[in-house]
C-alpha cells in the first residue's frame, strides 16, 4: 500500500525483511507504481489535448459568432430582412424565391437553348446539324457559367455593366459621326450638282 512505499530507502536496500515484506511485494509495488505513474501520464495527456480542443472550438465559435453578428447587422442595414428567422432560414434568398412563384421554375423551362431550338441529338440531323448543336451547347454552358460567376461577384458585375454603358456610347459615337459625315456629303454633292 501507499504506507510500504513511503518506506526510507535504507529499508529497502536491506531485502526489505526489517519490516516483514520480501523482495517480490517490493517489486510488485514498484510495478504497480510505474502501471498507475504511466496511466496518470496518459490522463494527464488526454487532459491537455482536451483543453487544447476546447480552446480551438471557443475560438472558431468567436469567429462564426462574430461572422454572423456582421451578416445581421449587414442585412438589417441594407432592409432586406425583415426578421431574424428570415435569416436564420437562408435569408434573402429563400425570400426571392418565395417572390418567384408565380413565374415558372427553371426546371420547368427547357434546359438548353439545344432542346429549345430542337437540335437534340437523336433527331436525324446530318453531322453540320450535329456541330451547330455541340457549338450551341458549348456557347450555353459559357453563358451559364459566367451568369453564375457575374451572379456571384459585384466587382465582376460593375465592370461588365461598365463595358456596356462604354459600347453603346462608342456604338452611338459612330454612328452620330458616320451619318453626320455622310449627310454632309451627301448635302455637297447634291449642292454642287444642282448648281
Amino acid at each position: 500500500s501507499l504506507r510500504d512505499l513511503k518506506r526510507t530507502p535504507s529499508s529497502m536496500g536491506d531485502g526489505g525483511n526489517s519490516d516483514g515484506t520480501s523482495a517480490s511485494e517490493v517489486s510488485e509495488l514498484k510495478k504497480r507504481v510505474a502501471t498507475l505513474s504511466q496511466l496518470v501520464v496518459q490522463h494527464q495527456s488526454k487532459i491537455d489535448d482536451s483543453k487544447v480542443e476546447i480552446s480551438t472550438l471557443r475560438s472558431r465559435l468567436r469567429t462564426a459568432t462574430s461572422r454572423a453578428e456582421a451578416a445581421e447587422k449587414a442585412m438589417t442595414m441594407s432592409g432586406n430582412a425583415t426578421d431574424l428567422s428570415e435569416l436564420e432560414r437562408g435569408g434573402t434568398y429563400t425570400s426571392k424565391m418565395r417572390r418567384r412563384r408565380g413565374r415558372p421554375s427553371p426546371k420547368s423551362r427547357s434546359s438548353s437553348i439545344r432542346s429549345a431550338m430542337k437540335l437534340d441529338p437523336g433527331r436525324g440531323g446530318s453531322e453540320a446539324h450535329e456541330a451547330v448543336g455541340m457549338a450551341i451547347d458549348a456557347l450555353d454552358r459559357w453563358s451559364v457559367e459566367t451568369g453564375a460567376y457575374l451572379r456571384t461577384d459585384p466587382l465582376a458585375r460593375g465592370v461588365f455593366l461598365l463595358y456596356l454603358v462604354l459600347l453603346h456610347l462608342w456604338a452611338l459615337f459612330l454612328l452620330f459621326f458616320h451619318v453626320h459625315n455622310d449627310l454632309d456629303a451627301g448635302g455637297y454633292a447634291a449642292g454642287g450638282v444642282g448648281h
